[in-house]
């Protein structure tokens, strides 16, 4: 309920993520559709376990680093051997909100 609050407050007017090396901060957003990326995620991982290892393992890995972005994306990718950049593309480098789409089992939209 607390994140679905915070979905009103979120513009979609610029991606989160910002240009490198033109000290370009993104969008405010950050905060709340942060917070629903990392909902997101979770819900990919499908393992609460996992997920909550992850993130502390991560913590620890990473602590008092400095790191990129890719580090990030790779990491999590890495500990569910899956592929997350459609999704980080969505909420990272994109603001607009995405369209729906989905495919019957047989590939048949």
């Amino acid at each position: 309920e607390y994140l679905q609050g915070t979905r009103g407050g979120i513009g979609n007017k610029n991606p989160i993520s910002g240009n490198y090396g033109v000290n370009n901060e993104g969008s405010g957003d950050m905060y709340a559709k942060g917070a629903n990326l990392l909902n997101t995620i979770r819900s990919i991982y499908d393992n609460d376990e996992l997920w909550w290892k992850t993130l502390k393992d991560y913590t620890e890995t990473y602590r008092h680093k400095i790191i990129t972005t890719e580090e990030t994306e790779n990491y999590f990718n890495a500990a569910i051997s899956y592929d997350l950049k459609p999704v980080l593309d969505q909420y990272l480098r994109n603001a607009a909100l995405p369209s729906l789409q989905f495919r019957k089992k047989n590939g048949k939209v």
